[in-house]
């Protein structure tokens, strides 16, 4: 009888301090709420969930609710939780990181359908080596160092170099709509064909006038293949 008593007083003092988790999110956690609510015009939400079963690993995960938002709906949302997730992990302090073993994320479109997935703690940290490089990518292009592109791709895959023609795209978009003020990335998709699979990165250029530019930057998934061997700027003008 004591043992049952002991834990029973065990499930309910377990049960009290995730009450208390929950109502509770830490500062890098809030960030990636509000970066999450800025990229996709949504409404957010999280929960912090602790699983605990004998003879099987312990699972913390930080769950993120997206919804109400209108590019949410106009995504794959296989390409639109992944970014959400990495959008988490990349905001965590390195203890956070240590004590999640995965990121949940919950997607509600306008129609109230929903779509769950899960993205386990190691598959995040690859991604977030390989979305470096993408960052590098916009960066330069925001900094107008069109140089370092040429340094960062793979030259087997991008022959030539390119600095000369994406100064003179960006160039021309800056004539029409202002400055380059920065990027968002809103999707990161997995490609494969018979020479391998490579993640694709999308994003928005982001000008002075508003106008938003869709472009992308694809990076090998194996590991230690971090070079950019594939961009595009969807340039209309």
């Amino acid at each position: 009888m004591n043992y049952i008593s002991n834990l029973t007083m065990k499930n309910f003092l377990t049960l009290a301090i995730l009450v208390v988790v929950v109502a509770c999110a830490s500062d890098t956690e809030q960030k990636s709420l509000h970066d999450i609510g800025a990229t996709y015009n949504a409404k957010t939400a999280y929960s912090k969930n602790f699983k605990s079963s004998v003879g099987e690993k312990t699972v913390r995960a930080f769950t993120v609710t997206v919804s109400e938002s209108k590019l949410i709906d106009s995504l794959n949302p296989n390409v639109s939780s992944s970014n959400i997730a990495l959008m988490v992990y990349e905001n965590l302090s390195e203890k956070e990181k240590d004590h999640y073993t995965a990121i949940n994320v919950n997607l509600l479109n306008l129609k109230k359908d929903s779509a769950n997935y899960t993205f386990q703690k190691q598959t995040l940290s690859e991604l977030s080596e390989k979305a470096a490089t993408f960052n590098t990518f916009a960066e330069s292009l925001i900094k107008g160092n069109f140089g370092k592109i040429d340094e960062i791709k793979d030259a087997n895959e991008i022959k030539g170099t390119v600095a000369h023609g994406v100064k003179k795209l960006i160039a021309k978009n800056k004539k029409l709509h202002g400055d380059l003020i920065g990027y968002k990335r809103f999707g990161i998709a997995e490609a494969r064909d018979e020479r391998g699979s490579a993640y694709q990165f999308q994003g928005f250029l982001e000008f002075e006038n508003g106008k938003l530019i869709p472009f992308l930057g694809v990076v090998d998934t194996a590991l230690g293949k971090d070079k950019l061997i594939g961009f595009n700027i969807f340039d209309k003008s």
